[in-house]
């Protein structure tokens, strides 16, 4: 399935696009919106002589991650996850919109802006405990995050953004 996209539009390259769509495209689209959000193989950018795209995360591997985010000392670590927490709404939802209802135990996964300048961009989101209570104290969950999936760390350190958590303790 093709996805919708509009190449004058920011908005369609923040989504999950296939390397054989943006070959396909290639004459048309715009490369740097392409490399900014889409993660592409060593064969793809050998083919095309494209360089890797600095400030962002989409190559970066999990012990550089670790080491940023240690550096900091806002959050835990419990093997390769990291402990961070997210305020929501009273109902479990998301305090931004309605796309995700929050539940214990529930796996939540997004495509995510990797992006180290970009402070609130796409992905999911998940905060010291301080700055989720900052955000919306209705409800704060606890979420891990798997190295691999941490997108971003913005906000000098206070925000996590990242493509997949899991929802570990109401408090």
């Amino acid at each position: 399935m093709e996805p919708e996209f509009d190449f004058n539009n920011k908005q369609s390259y923040m989504q999950p696009l296939s390397e054989e769509f943006i070959e396909r495209n290639s004459v048309i689209q715009r490369w740097c919106g392409v490399f900014k959000y889409q993660k592409i193989s060593p064969e793809f950018r050998t083919r095309h002589n494209l360089e890797l795209p600095e400030n962002n995360w989409l190559y970066a591997d999990k012990e550089t991650k670790r080491k940023t985010i240690a550096k900091y000392d806002l959050y835990k670590f419990d093997g390769d996850y990291v402990i961070a927490f997210k305020g929501i709404r009273s109902d479990g939802y998301s305090h931004f919109n309605f796309q995700y209802h929050y539940e214990l135990g529930g796996i939540y996964e997004a495509h995510a802006d990797h992006n180290l300048h970009e402070k609130d961009s796409f992905g999911l989101s998940a905060w010291t405990e301080k700055k989720a209570r900052e955000y919306c104290d209705q409800k704060i969950i606890k979420v891990k995050i798997h190295l691999d999936d941490v997108a971003a760390l913005v906000h000098d350190g206070g925000k996590i953004r990242c493509k997949r958590f899991e929802v570990i303790e109401e408090l």
